[in-house]
């Protein structure tokens, strides 16, 4: 019998010495969808020379596949033991609500109230200086308000948030409840009362 060669479609790849063309990974299509980057020089796009496709791509060539091996901050990866080798790809968070604590391994989470995030990284609303948030497993958790804000961290993972006291309110500590400033005190931004104010916490606004 006599070989042939034939050109693979432009949505698949093959390597040298293969008899078969293999769809093209999710994550590695050029843009709509009709070019696989793997089958090109350097993963590039000959329909569009400056789009890059995302994540650090392997080639197994005893399965005659490419491996996702790892993905850039802001997306999570969607790897061939969690889907498919056709689902591979680093999907983008959204970058209004979203965020992702490790790219590799966790996915992407939900922006709690108290916060604004960017797709990869999450920071306090208001860039409130003092508030501290803790990453347990793949989310952050707030642990810590600054003086004068009561921490909301009990109703919920979407809920958290660092909430002012009212004015003529003050807070001992972020983890307690908003008291009445005494009469016969001030209470500077929401802080411990200071003794011998003048005219009492009504007149001295939490700032």
């Amino acid at each position: 019998g006599s070989f042939s060669c034939q050109q693979c479609d432009a949505n698949t790849f093959s390597f040298p010495g293969s008899d078969s063309c293999t769809p093209c990974p999710r994550g590695a299509l050029c843009p709509g969808g009709l070019e696989c980057a793997l089958r090109n020089p350097g993963f590039t796009c000959t329909s569009d020379p400056s789009f890059r496709i995302a994540g650090t791509w392997v080639a197994d060539r005893s399965k005659g596949l490419y491996e996702l091996e790892s993905c850039p901050a802001g997306t999570e990866k969607v790897s061939s033991s969690e889907a498919s080798n056709a689902l591979q790809e680093c999907r983008a968070c959204n970058p209004e609500n979203e965020y992702i604590v490790r790219p590799d391994s966790d996915t992407c989470q939900l922006c709690p109230l108290g916060a604004v995030c960017d797709g990869s990284s999450l920071r306090t609303k208001g860039d409130l200086q003092g508030a501290e948030w803790e990453v347990v497993g793949k989310q952050y958790f707030l642990r810590k308000c600054p003086t004068g804000f009561r921490l909301v961290n009990d109703t919920g993972y979407q809920d958290q948030q660092c909430v002012r006291c009212s004015e003529g309110e003050y807070i001992l500590r972020s983890d307690l409840a908003c008291q009445p400033c005494p009469k016969s005190a001030l209470c500077p931004n929401g802080g411990p009362p200071l003794m011998g104010g003048a005219s009492g916490g009504v007149d001295h606004p939490a700032l």
